[in-house]
């Protein structure tokens, strides 16, 4: 029990940011600590209040947020590859994310905003690692969250902008895509696109 509470502590210090950066490196390090801190993925207190003041809840995807901003990129994307998320979260991590007309990924708001805020580098670096991030929120996404159409139906994908390969490299499977325009070789094209008809290197750079 007293384990238990030494646990739920550092659990609530972790994230209202009250622990060194070698500590929170050290709780990631511990099964236990992850597992405690997965299971925090719910609605837990943000900040330690004034009993007279009611408590501010932060969500699953604030407290994702705030991981991606602090440079934890790995444990940000162990915790949505963990299941922890629902699908609201999801709903709302993709929203204005969707595959246009020319096959463009365009990057959600919430992807967008992290990459404005996290220290990823500058330039197809930064790019590479925002679509990687939107790569892995299609790939993880379930069938009931409410994302556009156009994410969960692929034929046609266009890898021209800055760092879009980062999005096909992310990508689990594209089975429905028979169409992909892109300026480098890929390895695996046969079995991650098995219906894949036409391989554009021409329209890419357009």
């Amino acid at each position: 029990m007293r384990e238990d509470f030494k646990n739920n502590e550092k659990v609530s210090d972790f994230w209202q940011g009250k622990l060194t950066q070698e500590e929170r490196l050290a709780m990631i390090d511990d099964p236990s600590m992850v597992a405690a801190l997965l299971e925090s993925m719910g609605n837990r207190p943000s900040a330690r209040k004034e009993s007279t003041e009611p408590e501010v809840l932060e969500s699953s995807v604030e407290k994702l947020e705030k991981l991606l901003k602090s440079g934890e990129m790995e444990f940000a994307l162990d915790l949505i590859c963990s299941g922890a998320l629902q699908d609201e979260d999801y709903s709302v991590m993709l929203e204005g994310s969707r595959i246009d007309d020319n096959g463009r990924p365009w990057p959600s708001t919430f992807c967008r905003k992290v990459k404005e805020s996290a220290n990823w580098g500058w330039g197809e670096e930064a790019d590479a690692k925002c679509y990687q991030l939107l790569a892995l929120l299609v790939n993880h996404c379930s069938e009931d969250a409410k994302i556009d159409f156009s994410l969960t139906w692929i034929s046609s994908l266009n890898l021209g902008e800055s760092g879009a390969y980062g999005f096909y490299k992310e990508i689990k499977q594209l089975d429905s895509l028979v169409y992909l325009a892109t300026d480098r070789n890929f390895p695996d094209l046969a079995s991650k696109c098995p219906k894949l008809e036409h391989l554009d290197f021409r329209r890419c750079q357009e």
